[in-house]
């Protein structure tokens, strides 16, 4: 009862009530819920050379897929260098000519990219972006645009300026980088020994921005691999796909007996890092000048700080080097002669020939040279030079003694600044890893080598870092040195101005100077061609010695023939040990160098027979080899020789004792030295008044001679005057004679051509009468069977009428026409045959080759723009098939073949007709190509054939 109310009550409440059951079985708990999966990273492009280099080849070159897969084949296969192929891939598009013929042609040209752009007739002017005149350019930039702005026509490229000509060109033009842009962005990477690809790769979102393809025109934006993973796949696999395919034509080829490439291209040197003017004048002052690490940060402190020219410097250094003196007491000097160079020189002892080296007399020198040499060459006593003057040859001593250059090649260098309105010293810089070559320091004695700052990235930073500390302490000494009454320097010298001109010279003289300078390329050239070949000679036996030792486990006989012997027995293999050429051999059998004379062959192992101890031996435990070098003199392995061992890397023992010597020596020198000055003034007496007395006897000699020398060419003079005037009288008598003579057969050739002329015009008149005679007879006669038709016909009208069956003329049905014979087609198709020749001819004019061979290839090529927008020829509809196909007037498409020499697949081919040029022409009525005979109608004549 209590139950049913309960229940009641609670329904009519609306509540519910849940009763748990504890008999019941338990659920199952829920599962958890679902996470869903982490969405996948975003895809980051991961962008190579190689994909900034597909699209710099298809949008700024505008290359097709094949022929960036043959770059491909080029690159990996057969190691032909980046920035070569992007050259040969410029001269391809620019001359549109095949991709593999460029290449081909570079093998010819041995592996010289500007030969290959004269070979296809390039000017040059090509490469080159608009820069103005005189604008500061790094190297290789500046040599090449000297050439340009100086109007300089028969210049000659180096493979590393056609490369960075190229890169300036993609820079300015397709990355859109001003060329003071592109040239910072150069300079850093060359410091850091970075390639320029690096940059472009660095920077691939700046692709196309300039906007400009290879001839200036619009860019087509091409694939760009980095814009998503898809695009990325799909143009890597392009390439390999495409690569492969090159690689197949080649073994085709190949077997075929017809390949494109025969050897690989010499491999190419990275480039090293580049010395800023800071490390160049610190490895000068320690190098050339012999000054310690004190003195050197002097003189930068005087540059940086006291404001003295780099110039001055090096001057003023060179004379506290030659002296031994202070570079502070100099500098005092410097200021108290009120900053004149030379007369510090004449304080300090010198007698001014130090500034001088040995240049042969009537050397055409710069401005700036040849009125000190003039001096110097004539021996005079008082001559004095400017600071121009001093600061010149100081550089020239420094570029032969320091850099091994001859005065020749630094004036080349000179002038080549002075017209760049650039200092010479910049040339220094540049070429900052030629420093130690001449082998020689400014007291003409033998360099130490030291470690280059711009070649160890922690020694440069070092270098920067200790400049500031040494720029106070320098000041901190010269505060000292004036507080201790010692000579300082108290005032800034005056700015340097330095003027940049040349004179003007005559044709016949700029003619002379680029002839000597042209033959002494051509001779450094050959002597480095040759010193190239005796290194890598030497190199090459070394390896044949290392491998004659390793197999009998001796070395070969001590001397040039012994040597020669050995090596040319046979291995183990079965082939000499080194296969010496011709010129390495004389007659006796004696290995010899490029310049004729035996190799320098000693061993120094411990095994060798009756070896000893020698202390001049370079490598103690092996051989020497080496060679004397041009000038056939023995320099211990030092200027010109060439051998297997080098100086610098010298062991420690053998270094300290030629110290150690070295010190004795200069000891031996200090002590000798006070008793052989007094004895140097007394001796500098005597020869000043020698050397016045023999200049005063060769003037006297010199009037003399120039004296006889006048009377003879007077007298020389005058007889050459007479012969000339009797030589004269008779030339002009012979010419009377000559003009009398021809006036009278030009009379008597113009009244025998009257005569002829009259007797013409009679036989002319003659033959217009009979002509005119004979028309008149037939004109009467036609007259008379005309009229005698007509009445004819008008009878037999009459007696139709009276018959009655006069019957209507049959009229064609309207709208149709009567089809063309066989013979007006024919015709129709010779006409039509003469203006293809001539659209062909067009084509051929504008882009010196024909179209490629097939019907349809002749419709595209003729059916695109000329230059002056317009095609070469507009076909109609009923010229073309559907699959575009040229057919004639019988449905037969045309046969066009392209038959150039230079055509790759048409060389060997004997069925050509016009083997120089193309073939073309219709089957005619009956369809079939008989070689020009029968119905034929072809553009050659079927009787050559």
């Amino acid at each position: 009862m209590r139950l049913t109310a309960l229940v009641a009550v609670l329904a009519l409440s609306s509540c519910v009530v849940v009763v748990e059951d504890p008999n019941a079985p338990s659920r199952p708990p829920s599962p958890p819920p679902v996470t869903p999966p982490p969405p996948p990273p975003a895809w980051t492009p991961v962008v190579a050379w190689e994909d900034c280099r597909q699209v710099i080849l298809r949008e700024y070159i505008g290359l097709e897929w094949d022929a960036i897969g043959a770059c491909e084949y080029y690159i990996n296969q057969w190691g032909y260098d980046d920035g070569d192929i992007l050259v040969l891939a410029f001269i391809a598009a620019w001359c549109r000519v095949d991709l593999h013929e460029v290449v081909w042609m570079y093998e010819r040209c041995r592996f010289d990219l500007f030969q290959v752009a004269l070979a296809y007739r390039m000017t040059g002017g090509e490469f080159y972006v608009d820069l103005p005149p005189h604008t500061g350019c790094p190297e290789p930039y500046a040599t090449a645009y000297d050439y340009l702005w100086r109007g300089q026509r028969h210049y000659l490229l180096t493979n590393d300026e056609c490369r960075a000509l190229l890169e300036l060109r993609i820079a300015t033009h397709y990355y859109g980088w001003p060329p003071r842009e592109w040239f910072e962005r150069f300079e850093r990477a060359a410091e850091a020994g970075r390639l320029c690809r690096e940059i472009f790769t660095a920077e691939y979102a700046h692709c196309g921005r300039g906007g400009r393809g290879l001839r200036g025109e619009a860019i087509r934006v091409a694939e760009r691999p980095w814009r998503n993973r898809s695009d990325y796949e799909s143009c890597r696999s392009r390439r390999e796909e495409c690569r492969r395919a090159a690689e197949r034509a080649y073994e085709d080829r190949k077997r075929s007996g017809d390949a494109w490439v025969k050897q690989r291209p010499p491999a190419i040197a990275a480039p090293g890092p580049r010395a800023t003017r800071e490390e160049w004048r610190a490895v000068l002052y320690r190098e050339y000048y012999g000054f310690d690490s004190d003195a050197a940060d002097s003189c930068d402190y005087y540059i940086r700080r006291w404001g003295c020219d780099e110039g001055d410097m090096l001057v003023l250094a060179f004379i506290a080097a030659r002296c031994r003196m202070d570079i502070h007491e100099v500098a005092a000097f410097y200021e108290q002669a009120g900053f004149d160079l030379f007369q510090v020189a004449l304080r300090c002892r010198m007698t001014g020939d130090e500034f001088f080296v040995d240049v042969p007399e009537k050397t055409i020198c710069p401005p700036d040279y040849q009125k000190a040499y003039e001096s110097y060459w004539k021996r005079e006593r008082g001559y004095t030079l400017t600071n121009e003057e001093c600061r010149s040859l100081v550089e020239l001593r420094i570029a032969i003694d320091y850099y091994g250059w001859a005065p020749r090649e630094w004036f080349d260098r000179y002038e080549a600044c002075c017209e760049a309105m650039r200092e010479p010293r910049e040339a220094f810089v540049t070429e900052a890893q030629r420093c130690g070559r001449g082998g020689r320091n400014a007291r003409t004695e033998t360099v130490v080598m030291r470690e280059r700052p711009w070649a160890n990235p922690r020694e440069r930073e070092a270098t920067r870092a200790k400049r500031e500390e040494c720029d106070r302490a320098t000041e901190r000494l010269i505060e000292e040195r004036k507080k201790t009454g010692k000579s300082g320097v108290s005032k800034k010298p005056p700015q340097v101005t330095r003027e940049h001109a040349r004179p003007e010279r005559g044709e016949a003289e700029r003619s002379r100077l680029e002839e000597e300078r042209r033959r002494a390329a051509e001779e450094a050239r050959g002597r480095a061609a040759q010193e190239e070949r005796c290194r890598r000679a030497i190199k090459d036996l070394c390896d044949a010695i290392d491998l004659f030792c390793r197999e009998r486990g001796c070395y070969p006989e001590e001397g040039a023939p012994g040597l020669a012997r050995c090596l040319s027995e046979r291995s183990l293999n079965r082939r000499p040990f080194y296969m010496f050429e011709p010129d390495q051999r004389d007659t006796q059998g004696q290995a010899i160098d490029p310049w004729g004379r035996p190799l320098h062959f000693k061993v120094h192992a411990p095994n060798f027979p009756g070896n000893k101890d020698d202390r001049k031996a370079k490598n103690k435990k092996a051989f020497d080899l080496s060679s004397f070098g041009p000038n056939g003199r023995d320099d211990d392995g030092a200027g010109d020789d060439i051998a297997n061992w080098n100086e610098r890397t010298e062991p420690e023992s053998r270094r300290a004792c030629e110290e150690e010597e070295e010190a004795k020596r200069k000891a031996e020198q200090e002590r000798a030295r006070g008793a052989e000055e007094a004895k140097r003034w007394q001796r500098a007496d005597e020869e000043k008044r020698r050397k016045a007395e023999e200049a005063q006897k060769r003037a006297e000699e010199a009037r003399r001679r120039q004296e006889e020398e006048r009377a003879n060419e007077e007298k020389r003079r005058k007889g050459q005057e007479e012969r000339k005037q009797a030589e004269e009288e008779a030339r002009r008598q012979q010419q009377k004679e000559r003009e009398r003579a021809e006036e009278e057969k030009r009379r008597k050739e113009e009244a025998e051509r009257k005569r002829a002329e009259e007797e013409a015009r009679r036989q002319q008149q003659e033959e217009k009468e009979r002509a005119d005679e004979e028309r008149r007879h037939k004109d009467e006669e036609e007259r008379k069977r005309a009229e005698e038709e007509r009445q004819r016909k008008d009878k037999e009208k009459d007696k139709e009428k009276e018959k009655g069956h006069k019957e209507e003329p049959k009229k064609e049905p309207p709208g149709q026409e009567k089809p063309a014979s066989d013979e007006e087609k024919i015709a129709a198709m010779r006409a039509f045959l003469e203006e293809l020749r001539q659209a062909v001819e067009r084509y051929f004019g504008e882009h010196r080759q024909y179209p490629a061979s097939g019907a349809a290839n002749l419709v595209k090529a003729l059916e695109s723009k000329s230059r002056r927008g317009q095609p070469y020829y507009t076909f109609a509809p009923e010229r073309l098939d559907k699959d575009g196909n040229l057919i004639d007037a019988w449905g037969q498409v045309f046969h066009y073949r392209n038959n150039r020499v230079d055509h790759p697949r048409n060389r060997l081919d004997k069925t050509a007709f016009n083997k120089k040029t193309y073939d073309l022409g219709s089957a005619g009525p009956n369809g079939k190509m008989e070689g020009g005979t029968e119905d034929d109608i072809v553009n050659w004549n079927p009787k050559e054939k």
